[in-house]
């Protein structure tokens, strides 16, 4: 019987909700919510979920005995990092999707899930990249050049800039009011 891993999840923005709907919709059924992190309670959601789930402060999931995993998808550096350390610390294994995190604090997140013996899943991060990365790991020749495309954030951008013609500003820009940046 497999075990049920109970989430606080830290973060409602555009990916938060998703991951939120997921959970509270039983899609993957040994996941549990317990606890979403925000910075702003009384913030317009874009949709309602139970008041009690709702915490303002990282120290109430960090040191919730009864939560396995904090999903970090509040975006940020520094509170993100901090975020993801003290869980390590407390015993929590971390999912997050924060590219920066992981590309600027990666070695010593890592480090220090190894020696606590924590897991760090971070496949959102890259995750439009992820067949080619196993593709390439499979490769026996030795690869002298790529060209790709990484994340659908990317696809995104440079295809509307392709297609429209647009500086790359507007197309973030645009790309962040649909909520893919």
């Amino acid at each position: 019987m497999i075990k049920t891993k109970r989430v606080a999840v830290a973060g409602f923005g555009n990916v938060g909700k998703g991951v939120i709907e997921v959970l509270l919709q039983g899609q993957i059924p040994e996941l549990k919510l317990e606890k979403i992190v925000v910075k702003h309670p009384g913030k317009i959601r874009p949709f309602s979920v139970d008041p009690s789930l709702i915490v303002t402060d990282f120290s109430q999931v960090i040191r919730d005995p009864n939560i396995d995993v904090i999903v970090e998808v509040m975006g940020g550096i520094k509170d993100a990092v901090s975020l993801i350390l003290s869980a390590l610390r407390n015993g929590k294994d971390i999912v997050t999707a924060n590219k920066v995190v992981i590309s600027q604090h990666g070695n010593e997140i890592f480090s220090l899930a190894i020696k606590l013996g924590r897991t760090v899943g971070f496949r959102g991060t890259f995750v439009g990249c992820n067949a080619l990365i196993h593709d390439l790991s499979l490769s026996a020749r030795r690869i002298r050049r790529m060209c790709a495309i990484l994340n659908g954030t990317c696809n995104y951008i440079l295809s509307h800039m392709a297609r429209s013609g647009i500086s790359f500003e507007q197309a973030l820009r645009e790309a962040q009011e649909k909520g893919y940046a």
